[in-house]
């Protein structure tokens, strides 16, 4: 089952707060939890944005089945 993501992250940069909201799809694992992919999504996230976990906020996350009915 194919999942539609979307997340929003606040950073600090040169001693300003920026946002980054990102959104995609992913198909989990058949043990992943929603947990894992979380961590999954903002690990690619960070890695896209050449950032680092240590200066981010997750401001909103939303992880919902691709289908809509």
């Amino acid at each position: 089952m194919s999942y539609h993501w979307v997340i929003t992250l606040q950073h600090t940069s040169s001693a300003s707060l920026r946002q980054l909201s990102a959104e995609g799809e992913i198909v989990p694992g058949p043990r992943q939890t929603r947990q894992d992919v979380y961590r999954q999504v903002l690990s690619k996230v960070l890695h896209d944005h050449g950032l680092s976990v240590q200066n981010i906020v997750t401001v909103f996350w939303s992880l919902e089945p691709m289908r809509l009915t």
